[in-house]
């Protein structure tokens, strides 16, 4: 759930620091499943690439951030080239991820830890097949040797499940070869 238009406050604030902002959408479940979320994010990161030097912004600096299921399909998105490649981009492209209170960083975990809570969620957004899960997962799509931007993962205390998940990822991240900046999650 949820729409860009909600988001104006966060536009207005990074615009008056300076910062050109994109708010966007992409289809919701129940209507579709992964991955035409992240397709969506994907196709609106390359409009934005090709298009936000008219707005005065940069195509150099793109960063993605988002919260709850945005975190995750700014982390996905961020982790798995595949989809900006179908768009003609790379993770390149990308000069940083910011995922905030994000619990799907491993959805089969999630699943077997937490399904009385998410169960019904996770399977709306993601079918009833565990290789979805997995696929969808941006944990699984940090591998030792991939070029994957820089990322900022923040927790910031929507629920306690997602503190666990913002801390395993951010880990998998360091262990991959990511700078170690702080592990530590506010909340």
């Amino acid at each position: 759930m949820g729409d860009k238009k909600n988001q104006r406050d966060i536009g207005l604030f990074f615009a008056a620091k300076g910062y050109v902002t994109v708010n966007i959408n992409y289809r919701l479940s129940p209507d579709v499943i992964h991955p035409a979320h992240v397709k969506d994010v994907a196709a609106a990161i390359a409009w934005v690439v090709r298009n936000i030097g008219g707005y005065g912004g940069n195509a150099t600096r793109i960063f993605v951030m988002g919260h709850s299921a945005g975190a995750h399909l700014a982390a996905l998105v961020s982790t798995d080239g595949r989809y900006l490649a179908a768009c003609g981009l790379g993770l390149g492209s990308l000069s940083g991820a910011i995922p905030i209170d994000g619990a799907g960083f491993d959805v089969p975990e999630l699943m077997a830890t937490h399904e009385h809570v998410y169960g019904r969620m996770f399977r709306t957004a993601f079918g009833d097949d565990p290789r979805n899960w997995a696929d969808g997962s941006p944990t699984n799509h940090v591998p030792l040797g991939k070029s994957i931007p820089p990322f900022l993962v923040i927790w910031a205390g929507s629920g306690e499940d997602a503190r666990p998940q913002a801390q395993r990822f951010a880990e998998t991240l360091i262990a991959v070869g990511g700078a170690r900046r702080d592990v530590s999650c506010a909340g």
